[in-house]
């Protein structure tokens, strides 16, 4: 007799191009669905004529629940911390089948007493599993590690803590996203242009790879170390500007600014005060309302866009089928998937925050 693969939930989001969330709502006939887009999936579950997981249903009857502690640390108020709500909010709701319930701390800020609240609260409750997100720190690396100590698995998404313990890192390949930041560069600015590379803290693992990243890859094609100036602006606004500013003053003719950080709108509005988007190109990360306007009125050029939603959402699901189904949980790093935007592949007249046919990640491609 052959193997016949379950039909998962995922598997019904890639084909229908929606994100699982929707394939989660349309299954349990909820709300806030387009119906155009309710009559795709469902054609889809028809299909391949998807099945219930009734084990997990039978598991979260029981009462035996499990709970997931999410702490998403040194954030603010953007399409960051948008996205990655999106994800914990659809993965809540696939999850809670499973008797997984989560426990979600978003942190604003810096603010080091706070973060170190929610872990001692965390430790003490006790919580099942832990998500994070944080600074690269030996105080968050020592948490990280008490954490699995206690035989409580640890997954970090977005920037990874690789000196501590924890199971795996869900997130993008920041180190291989700079080296593509190189390729989009490198064709424009040749060996003439200076370039000017601004990443939020040395602190964040991902800035620091991205920012390798792309020193690396456009060294080794012949760009000159003395042409490039990496600053560190703390994903501050002002900070952001004025370095911008004063590049683009010292700098005239062709020049080149790859942003691996957060404050890609003070770059942007630096560049167009100074009319110089004509000779400047700007490569920057990730998708927003606001970004996604800059770049279609010529003052952006290149975004290298990470799957925020998806992050959120597959650290969710794995550690809840880890706990409540006794299934493996990956150990290593498992990077999620990366698309590139130019101004005229961005969707028309489409809102950045209510997608439905975002790239779904192929499930830790590595």
């Amino acid at each position: 007799m052959g193997y016949t693969m379950r039909v998962t939930i995922k598997m019904i989001a890639e084909k229908s191009g929606v994100s699982r969330g929707t394939v989660d709502r349309v299954i349990h006939n909820r709300p806030s669905v387009k119906p155009e887009i309710r009559e795709r999936v469902q054609a889809v579950i028809e299909e391949l004529n998807y099945q219930p997981n009734m084990t997990a249903r039978a598991l979260a009857k029981s009462n035996v629940t499990k709970t997931i502690g999410v702490l998403i640390a040194n954030t603010k108020e953007g399409i960051f911390e948008d996205e990655v709500k999106r994800g914990l909010d659809d993965a809540q709701t696939v999850v809670t089948e499973n008797g997984t319930h989560l426990d979600v701390r978003f942190i604003e800020g810096e603010n080091t007493d706070l973060i170190r609240q929610h872990l001692v609260e965390f430790m003490n409750s006790p919580i099942d599993g832990l998500i994070i997100y944080g600074k690269n720190s030996a105080e968050l690396i020592g948490w990280v590690n008490r954490f699995v100590d206690r035989q409580i698995p640890v997954v970090t998404i977005n920037t990874d803590l690789p000196e501590s313990n924890r199971d795996c890192y869900i997130g993008e390949d920041q180190y291989r996203c700079g080296a593509i930041a190189s390729d989009l560069m490198h064709k424009f600015c040749r060996n003439e242009a200076d370039i000017l590379v601004i990443l939020g803290s040395y602190k964040y693992t991902g800035h620091t790879a991205r920012t390798q990243g792309f020193i690396d890859s456009i060294t080794k094609k012949g760009f000159s170390k003395q042409k490039l100036h990496v600053r560190e602006c703390h994903n501050n606004y002002e900070e952001t500007y004025q370095c911008v500013t004063e590049f683009l003053k010292k700098n005239s003719g062709w020049q080149g600014i790859y942003m691996a950080n957060e404050s890609v709108v003070a770059c942007a509005e630096a560049v167009k005060t100074l009319n110089r988007q004509d000779d400047t190109l700007i490569v920057f990360h990730d998708r927003s309302d606001v970004n996604d306007q800059f770049m279609r009125d010529g003052i952006l050029d290149y975004c290298i866009d990470q799957n925020l939603y998806d992050q959120a959402y597959t650290a969710v699901e794995v550690l809840s089928q880890h706990l409540s189904l006794d299934q493996p949980l990956p150990s290593g790093v498992h990077h999620t998937a990366t698309t590139i935007y130019t101004p005229s592949s961005l969707p028309i007249e489409d809102r950045f925050c209510s997608l439905y046919a975002r790239p779904v990640t192929p499930y830790f491609e590595k």
